[in-house]
């Protein structure tokens, strides 16, 4: 289990033995259980659900979220569980996980910056729709889901000259490598690296860092 994992995990045993109601902040339709715990709990996946799920006690409200899930998302239905339950209690916002919302800005990133952006997975994974999905709706003709360099069509590359290609967790073993050298196959190739990270930081070390911040509001344990 990864180390957001197990922070959900024991967040959601210590609000439970404190005696609140646990809302775990995901849906079964795009995300597993990481515990068992968080599977018997009550999920919500949307600001809709967080507007009608039932809490008989609403100053003992919890929330964690799960692994996996973007934290913009998660924020717009933490603003209405708020709204709802004032005494809502929740995770310290350094036991998130950004993994989701770190490759969404990277893909709309790359969308900014290139004629055709290439997401490399396979083609029946959710989260592969979904980091498609992510995108704005003025970038959608330019991505293009491929499982490989096999799906790769030269409509798509007549009249382009800078492609992004980024990878999901379902992309087969070396074809987002596979699909880069297909490309250096059609002429002269520079190839960038670009990368979105969400790295926690201090307010002792801020000064010495560049960049923007961003802050959460959490509750603590």
């Amino acid at each position: 289990m990864c180390p957001s994992g197990t922070r959900a995990c024991r967040d959601a045993a210590a609000f439970a033995k404190d005696g609140c109601r646990v809302l775990v902040i995901g849906s079964e339709r795009h995300h597993l259980a990481v515990c068992g715990l968080l599977a018997r709990l009550t999920r919500v996946g949307s600001a809709r659900e967080a507007q009608c799920v039932d809490v008989s006690d609403a100053d003992q409200a919890a929330y964690v979220l799960e692994p996996g899930v973007a934290v913009t998302d998660a924020a717009e239905i933490v603003k209405v569980l708020r709204k709802r339950f004032p005494e809502l209690r929740g995770q310290h916002p350094s036991s998130w996980c950004y993994a989701e919302t770190d490759s969404r800005l990277t893909l709309r990133s790359l969308t900014a910056d290139c004629d055709l952006v290439l997401v490399v997975g396979e083609l029946g994974a959710a989260e592969t729709h979904r980091a498609a999905a992510a995108v704005t709706a003025e970038a959608e003709g330019v991505v293009k889901l491929v499982r490989d360099a096999a799906d790769l069509r030269s409509r798509w590359l007549a009249e382009v000259s800078a492609i992004g290609v980024t990878g999901t967790r379902s992309a087969p073993a070396g074809a987002v490598s596979g699909v880069v050298h297909a490309l250096s196959g059609l002429g002269p190739l520079s190839v960038l690296r670009r990368r979105v990270t969400t790295e926690h930081t201090t307010l002792d070390s801020w000064p010495n860092c560049a960049g923007g911040a961003t802050c959460e509001r959490g509750g603590s344990v």
